[in-house]
């Protein structure tokens, strides 16, 4: 299965991307996965969702997550990470930094799925 395909949240359309306990081959396969569901669309519209529950991350995934996050700037409309702790926490605040992105955390999907309505 896919680590990111489009999801249906009310009338909004969401790209959900998986990061749960990806390691480094699985979040390069969701980096890539995700890629052309984002950057195919309008500027400005896309909503992002982004499970990071037990993100495995290492100096090589910290770097294709910004590149990643980087690139998708233009087109993402609003962007929610759930599962954010420890580690993951402090890589979500240097992504932020280093992209100058808004990415909204929050402990649950449903948090998480709710917020995006909200910033449709």
């Amino acid at each position: 299965m896919p680590r990111a395909h489009l999801i249906r949240q009310g009338d909004s359309e969401i790209v959900f991307i998986d990061f749960a306990r990806a390691k480094s081959a699985e979040l390069t396969q969701a980096i890539a996965d995700a890629t052309p569901l984002i950057r195919t669309r309008p500027e400005g519209t896309v909503l992002t969702l982004t499970d990071a529950t037990e993100i495995g991350i290492s100096k090589l995934t910290n770097a294709q997550i910004v590149e990643f996050v980087k690139g998708n700037k233009p087109y993402v409309k609003a962007a929610a990470v759930f599962g954010v702790s420890g580690l993951a926490a402090a890589i979500l605040s240097t992504v932020r930094l280093l992209t100058g992105r808004e990415l909204a955390a929050f402990t649950s999907r449903e948090a998480a799925l709710e917020w995006l309505q909200r910033h449709r």
